[in-house]
């Protein structure tokens, strides 16, 4: 249990930001071995309410309306935004878990590879930081903070350079943070903070 706990309890944590700001998280849970879940899940959280919802048991994406009166519901854009994370994150935890299963020799156990990552937009309608967390069966084995206004990324990794070039892809992560994630995960955020407002106003 304490493996599933990790992230949960940082995503709680993070949803505290000051009264004002607000914030979306997507927090995704890859399981190896014989369990009574689904090898991948994830939901999205909008400040601290959750509003969507996937497994790969049932492999359909719900939705849960935040507020009762509306008819908020996912248009082609959304799913085109879900799709990609589902097929992206779903493969990424997939195969780091099984590189780590294999390097401690957990081939046989059932683990669990985590991500959270979201971004807050400021009181004054400003973008602020993205953040985005692995964790590898309780154990925090990643993190990634991009700060927007000084285009810097900032990385914490518990492996040496050598042994995360194994499971770290080559790629230009800050280029992808600037002109990809950051933005769209903005985008996405304003786009729901404004079908939702009356009710993420009464966050704090």
């Amino acid at each position: 249990m304490k493996k599933l706990i990790f992230l949960w309890s940082l995503c709680q944590m993070s949803c505290c930001y000051e009264t004002g700001s607000h914030s979306i998280w997507m927090k995704a849970t890859y399981i190896s071995g014989k369990t009574p879940f689904p090898e991948f899940s994830g939901y999205v959280m909008l400040d601290d309410i959750v509003f969507a919802y996937y497994d790969s048991n049932e492999h359909k994406l719900l939705h849960k309306d935040i507020n009762k009166a509306s008819n908020s519901s996912f248009d082609e854009d959304d799913m085109s935004y879900f799709e990609h994370f589902i097929g992206y994150v779903h493969g990424s935890l997939k195969g780091r878990g099984s590189y780590l299963n294999n390097y401690f020799n957990h081939t046989n156990d059932t683990c669990t590879f985590q991500r959270l990552s979201g971004c807050e937009l400021l009181d004054n309608d400003k973008p602020g930081l993205m953040t985005s967390t692995d964790a590898y069966n309780g154990e925090a084995v990643e993190g990634v903070y991009y700060d927007v206004d000084h285009d810097v990324l900032h990385t914490n990794c518990k492996w040496t350079n050598e042994e995360s070039s194994i499971w770290t892809p080559n790629m230009n992560l800050p280029s992808l943070f600037r002109m990809i994630y950051h933005p769209n995960c903005i985008k996405f955020l304003k786009k729901h903070l404004a079908k939702e407002r009356n009710r993420a106003l009464k966050k704090g």
